[in-house]
């Protein structure tokens, strides 16, 4: 980066002239941080963007479920998410795809393996292809994610547990991030598993080590959903062992 303080004004010229050099050091220093930083700023400007449209859209949409807006919190953001079986026929912005898997690779890793693919369809003829073997796709989803995970880097790395179970649980925590924050952008989801996972496989080209883990669909609600039941956490929960020291 550079700075201003960098450039120094000639000894011996008066102010006013010392004023003219600052002025144009000024402007050359302004251009340069244009172009270092124009490109970033750029995408960010356009991400902002949507982001506020798309919040904007959850807010109506709260209105319309009879929800008030809650706060920022994380806790709020898992409350309000929603699994939707009903979508608008509007495509997701692929920065916001992109997003959303920028937010699925920070999830936790089991011994770091970090064992997970995304492959992000957005291909109406593809997606159709996915539903004719996938039975807990439904709602016509814009767009589909289908995490995938590497079971021979988790067998190298972590043995049979890694391939096992370490991988499931991998991508469940990143599902997760996913559907978080797809939440908090106004956006909507639903995790599914029941599909056949050869004919996935297919349709995608995945290779012989990759294995097909799970479907989020992605879009735009067209539904008003309910809340559901929870248990209390009084009824699931105990301090220091099984039974002992109820809330």
């Amino acid at each position: 980066m550079v700075t201003i303080q960098q450039y120094s004004v000639p000894v011996g010229l008066h102010e006013s002239s010392h004023k003219g050099v600052e002025k144009r050091i000024r402007k050359v220093y302004n251009e340069i941080i244009f172009v270092e930083i124009g490109i970033k700023s750029i995408f960010c400007y356009k991400f902002r963007k949507h982001l506020k449209i798309h919040r904007r859209t959850s807010k109506n949409l709260n209105k319309k479920n009879g929800m008030e807006k809650m706060g920022d919190s994380i806790l709020d953001v898992i409350k309000k998410r929603r699994s939707i079986r009903k979508y608008k026929k509007e495509n997701v912005p692929k920065i916001l795809l992109l997003q959303l898997i920028e937010a699925a690779i920070w999830a936790p890793s089991g011994s770091n393996v970090q064992p997970w693919y995304f492959i992000i369809i957005d291909d109406v003829n593809i997606i159709e292809q996915v539903n004719v073997f996938s039975p807990g796709l439904s709602g016509e989803p814009p767009n589909i994610i289908l995490i995938c995970s590497d079971r021979k880097k988790a067998f190298e790395k972590a043995g049979i547990l890694g391939r096992d179970e370490l991988c499931v649980m991998d991508i469940s925590m990143a599902a997760q991030n996913i559907m978080l924050l797809a939440e908090e952008m106004g956006l909507n989801t639903c995790p599914v598993k029941s599909f056949n996972k050869r004919a996935v496989s297919k349709i995608l080209n995945l290779p012989n080590y990759i294995s097909a883990d799970l479907i989020i669909s992605i879009g735009y609600s067209d539904e008003i959903t309910s809340i559901p039941n929870r248990i209390n956490i009084k009824e699931v929960t105990f301090f220091n062992r099984w039974g002992g020291g109820r809330i």
